[in-house]
This record gives structure tokens, sequence and C-alpha cells, in this order.
């Protein structure tokens, strides 16, 4: 009986020792009705390109029809057969693993589909496009009223467990928002699963209601439905219901999650997370400062081969989301699923918060951001990022090889190794430690003849009050090199140019080398390590998450 059990199963799917790896797409979402069915529909029709997609809706036993979804299961089963895949990856369209309705199907699904290789992905709640579309509804909001109290409304518990941790994704998802939100007060109500009945459903709809009524006393308040919830016709939904069940309370009910544009992009990004990384998928964004075209330009020509070998696009600026949007759109029209993302700044910690937090890969907006917390770029691809090239020892070298291009006598010329400086006196100094610890010591160490002196500092150009005082110890700098027949050297550090160096530096004796970093073969050495490291670690998180399914770990995080 079991051989030929074994046998059945081989003919439903394709063994997949030593079998090629077939990928298909398991979006598993509740059954919302006729309106909320089309809209999931939507969400997933041509969903992706290159592997095979389908939906299966679940739900609770509402009609008196005993299994009435394992049909559905079924043809999902077949649906994969009949496209020779062996590896299943399920997207849970629902804002947490904790929901009660996908906790009963959980289990159903896995054994329906084996032996496929079988993956859940995160559910919505644990992405930043979540936080978006809770700011959309937020701003749409205020468009038609004033916003003062914010209530997150959210379902699906079903026992004290359940509901706190559903409590905990909504204070999360609180924090994450305040920063863009003015409200003055904020809450999270926890409901559970209409199937869920019991003693805690009933103090948690009581709970919640108080809640409500609280706010309402203090001003106008908006609830968001923080659900993907029934929707039989528009007059028929989860918000219609919200609507009556809180109508005393005078409170706004805004959209729930769907329709929303970024669900769409989520369930992409879920299945760019999780398929393989390959030679196609992969493409690059580097991020300089950028100025005009013979910078930019500059820039462009010092990049290594790797960059054709790829789709590549360039953000100038410092952490635009305009121009960082720009690029990303570019690799999204090229069918790229993963990114490589540099930053062409001296510094690891330079704009890596705030590009990352505009990638989505880090919750909180950059402790100092200018011009308010920057928007967020909502894309499917998967980036990894990297950056920070000043203690590297290539540009060392650079250094080295620009102030042996101006040197004459090197026991009586002083170097001065100037960059562009931080505003904050404490990581001003701890950035120029770090130039002395490890750029001049490696200069030092590999000269064939040693100099007077060779100093870091910088001109914080971009500070007027921190300015002045760098300028004068500048010159002090350069005036005492020249004194008893000696000689100053100025060495550009700084990407590309001198800046406004000279300008600063007016009336002085000194032999400056402006060139900057590039164009050296160094700096595009720098630039392809950095970018082969950074495609090395895309790679090895995707085999990671395959080793972590075959260890028999279902849940994956982003």
């Amino acid at each position: 009986m079991s051989r030929l059990f074994f046998l059945l199963v081989l003919s439903v799917f394709p063994l997949l020792a030593g079998a090629s790896e077939k990928i298909g797409v398991l979006v598993v979402a509740q059954d919302r009705g006729a309106v909320g069915n089309q809209e999931l529909a939507a969400a997933t029709a041509d969903l992706d390109p290159d592997y095979p997609v389908r939906l299966l809706l679940i739900g609770a036993d509402h009609q008196g029809i005993e299994n009435g979804y394992a049909a559905y299961i079924k043809k999902a089963r077949s649906f994969f057969h009949e496209h020779g895949v062996n590896k299943i990856i399920a997207i849970p369209l629902f804002i947490s693993e904790d929901d009660y309705l996908l906790g009963l199907f959980h289990g159903k699904i896995e054994a329906a589909m084996a032996p496929a290789n079988f993956t859940w992905t995160p559910a919505l709640g644990e992405s930043y496009l979540l936080r978006e579309i809770v700011l959309d509804r937020i701003d749409s909001a205020r468009k038609t009223s004033k916003v003062e109290q914010l209530v997150l409304w959210l379902s699906g518990a079903s026992d004290t467990t359940s509901a706190a941790n559903l409590q905990l994704l909504g204070e999360r998802l609180l924090n994450d928002i305040r920063p863009h939100i003015s409200s003055s007060k904020t809450a999270v109500a926890v409901t559970y699963s209409k199937t869920a009945a019991g003693p805690g459903a009933e103090a948690a709809e009581t709970e919640a209601a108080a809640i409500v009524n609280r706010f309402a006393k203090i001003g106008q308040t908006l609830i968001i439905p923080l659900a993907i919830g029934p929707k039989f016709t528009p007059r028929m939904s989860l918000e219609t219901s919200l609507a009556r069940r809180y109508a005393h309370s005078g409170a706004h009910i805004s959209e729930s999650i769907m329709p929303h544009p970024a669900v769409r992009t989520w369930l992409q990004r879920m299945i760019n997370t999780h398929v393989p990384v390959t030679e196609k998928t992969l493409g690059i964004i580097i991020m300089p400062h950028g100025s005009t075209m013979p910078y930019n330009d500059g820039i462009v020509a010092a990049m290594p081969s790797i960059v054709k070998r790829y789709p590549t696009a360039f953000a100038f600026g410092m952490a635009s989301p305009f121009t960082m949007g720009q690029a990303v759109n570019e690799l999204e029209a090229a069918g790229v699923r993963h990114g490589a993302f540099l930053r062409l700044y001296a510094l690891p910690r330079h704009l890596h918060e705030a590009s990352d937090y505009i990638l989505g890969l880090r919750p909180m907006p950059p402790a100092h951001s200018h011009g308010g917390v920057p928007e967020r770029v909502r894309t499917p691809i998967g980036f990894v990022t990297t950056g920070g090239y000043q203690t590297d020892p290539l540009i060392s070298e650079i250094l080295k090889d620009r102030i042996l291009e101006v040197s004459q006598n090197p026991l009586q010329e002083s170097v001065l190794l100037l960059s562009h400086g931080s505003r904050s006196d404490e990581t001003n100094a701890a950035d120029l430690a770090l130039i002395t610890e490890h750029n001049i010591a490696a200069i030092k160490a590999t000269l064939p003849s040693p100099f007077r002196d060779i100093r870091a500092m910088s001109l914080r150009e971009d500070w007027p009050d921190k300015r002045a005082k760098a300028v004068r110890e500048i010159r002090a700098f350069i005036e005492q090199a020249n004194k008893g027949e000696g000689r100053a050297i100025v060495i550009s550090n700084r990407l590309y140019g001198s800046g406004p160096y000279a300008t600063y530096l007016d009336g002085l004796e000194y032999v400056m080398n402006g060139q900057g970093l590039i164009p050296h073969p160094n700096f595009t050495r720098w630039v392809e390590k950095s970018l082969r490291k950074s495609i090395a670690t895309l790679k090895a998180g995707a085999q990671g998450q395959a080793t972590e399914v075959a260890a028999g770990h279902p849940r994956l995080s982003h």
C-alpha cells in the first residue's frame, strides 16, 4: 500500500532529488466575496513573467459546505503539476502570520502540495510597504477632514497569544509612521476572528469600542482597518461594517489595505526575495554625490567594466529619493530582481541610514535628515547596500601616488591631505583619526623616503561657522610648512577634483594635486571589489534561504 502511495505521489509531482528546480508561486488569501476577490485577482494577474502564479482563496465554513475549499487547494496542486513545479513559494496575503484563518489552512496547504519543496514568505505586516499604504490612507483622509486621533484596527486573533502578537505588530507600525504624522493620540485596537468566539473575543471587542469612544470624545478620529477583509459589494464590506459598528462615535473609517498598488509590489518583492539570484536577475545602482556634467561624466568614466555586464543606473545626489527613484525605475524596466546599491562616499556611515530607509531596508528614518523625513521608493527589487572607500588600502595607494606625482624633495615637504569634513566636531575629529590611522600610516610605510610631515585636515566647507576656524588652521599649517626652505603640498582627498580648495587657500604658496581619487585604476578596482562583494552577499542570501527551507524551517525572514 505504501509503495502504491509513493508511486501515486510521484505521478503528481516530479522527483525532487536530482531534478532541476522549477519554482511556482502560490498566493494564499482570504475569500473576500465577489468584489474583493476581483481586487485579489487584479493584484495577482500576470504577477511574474518567469514563474507560474496561482491565487488560492481560503475561508471559513459559513455556508454549511463541508471542506468547501478543499477543491480549490486540489486545483492549485494540479496547476503546479501541469507546470512541472517542484518548489513552491507560498505568499500569505494576510497582515500577520498569526491570523486565525491562515492558521487553520496552513498545515492543510503544505500537506496537499507535498512532496514539493514548500516555503512560506513573511506576511504583509513585516514589510515597509504596509507602512507606506497606511501613510497613503492617512494622507487621503486628511484631504477631507482633520485627523486628530488615529486608531489602527487589526483583526484575526484567536487567543491571547495571537492577540498580543497583533498588538505588537500594530505598535511597531505606529512607531514606524510616527515621524510622518501629527496625530496627538494613537492607539491599536485588536479584535478576534469571527470564527474564534469566546470570552477573549468579547473582551477584545469591548476594549476596541472603548478605545474608539475615548478617542472620539477628544477629537476627530481616523480608524484604519489593517486587514484584507470581506467586500461582497462596495456597500457590503469590512469598511461599511466598521462604520456601522462605530457609528455612534463619529469616527472616520478609511479604506482598508486593498486595493492599493503597493500590495502588488509587495507580492513581487516576496517572489524576488525567494527566487535564485542569477546573472539575469542582477542590477546595480551607484550613488555618487554628483555635480555638473564634467564631474558626473568623470565619475561614470571611472567605473569598472562590471557595470556594463549588468543593468546599471546612477543616483547622483545625497540620498535623494527622486534620483534614487529614477535609478530604481531604470532597473525595474530592465527586469532586475536583485540589486547591489553602492554609496560612492568616503565612509560606510555616510548616507547609509538615509539610503537604506529610502529603499525600505530599515524601519526608522535617519536621525539627521535635511528637509524632513525622506519619501521611500516602493520597489519589488531586493537590495544589498554598501559604501565607504576611505580606509581601504587601495585608496591609500592612490593618495601615495598623488603625493609622488608632485613631490620633488620629500625631506623638505609637508603634505596636507585635505578633505570635505563633517559638521559635528566629534565626528570630524574621528574621521580625521581614521585617515591618519589607515591612509597616512600606510603611505608612510611604503614611501621610498620620509616626508617632513603628512597631516589630515578638513575644510568643513558646508558650515560657515566651522569652516572659518578650519580655514585658519589649514592656512597656518601651510605657512608653517613653507618655513626654513620647506614646501607645502596639498592633496585633494575627495572623490573628483578639488572643489573650492583653491579659493580658500588664495594668497598662499603651495603645490596642489587637485585631481582627487579618480581617475585611478585603484578606485576602479575598489568599485568592482565592492560590487562583487554585494553580489556575493545577494547570492549567499538566496542560498541561505534554500538551506533553511531544506532544514525544515517553514517561515523565513525578509
